[in-house]
């Protein structure tokens, strides 16, 4: 007798495929970080335009976060920028340093002062940046507190500016909340709130939930 195998399918679950996403050009990329990094910048710009009213207010310290002050919290978001287009600026091998302070400058005691060197800032970034290779390797140093030094590109730590940008905006908020309501003098300054920054429009996978970044 002669037995016929009979083929038994089984039906397997089918596996949804994720759609394609389009890769960015690197010109694209490019222009998004700036994009990206002017924004949180000019957020900045707004707080000194529309939100504070005297010099003196960028001086007062928090009782909360000791020693902190609005114009050192503004100074120290923008010294990353700085020292990072330093970077992009200087002759290769480029070698970065985070650590390094630029203290005591106008923008920690004057609303002008600090506008003036934000809005450079801005400029330099829509200038320079489209001048380099973000795929370019450079050296990191850091103290952590020991020296080390570690490997980096140029577009990574444009990202990464980015995102310490939007901590030290975080810690002014902090600031704002303890220090700017009980700074009022004999009448003399009116309680103000600050804007809610809309970082959930910003093109950034890190602001996940804007919201906490005010708690």
């Amino acid at each position: 007798m002669v037995h016929t195998a009979t083929e038994t399918s089984t039906s397997m679950p089918a596996t949804e495929v994720p759609p394609q996403q389009t890769p960015h050009s690197s010109e694209e990329v490019v222009k998004q970080q700036i994009s990206v990094a002017t924004t949180v910048l000019l957020q900045a710009v707004d707080v000194l335009d529309n939100h504070l009213t005297s010099d003196e207010q960028l001086t007062i310290q928090s009782k909360h976060l000791p020693g902190s002050t609005i114009g050192k919290h503004l100074r120290h978001a923008r010294d990353h920028f700085e020292l990072l287009l330093a970077c992009m600026q200087s002759q290769p091998p480029r070698v970065l340093s985070y650590d390094t302070r630029i203290r005591n400058t106008p923008m920690e005691t004057s609303i002008e002062g600090a506008r003036t060197a934000l809005l450079d800032s801005v400029k330099r970034l829509e200038e320079t940046v489209p001048t380099i290779s973000f795929d370019e390797e450079i050296t990191l140093q850091a103290i952590t507190p020991y020296m080390h030094t570690f490997k980096s590109t140029l577009g990574r730590e444009v990202r990464l500016t980015i995102t310490s940008h939007i901590y030290w905006l975080r810690r002014i908020a902090v600031v704002r909340k303890f220090t700017l309501r009980t700074s009022l003098v004999n009448g003399e300054y009116q309680a103000r709130s600050f804007p809610a920054w809309n970082l959930i429009d910003l093109p950034f996978s890190c602001v996940s939930s804007p919201a906490n970044w005010f708690v």
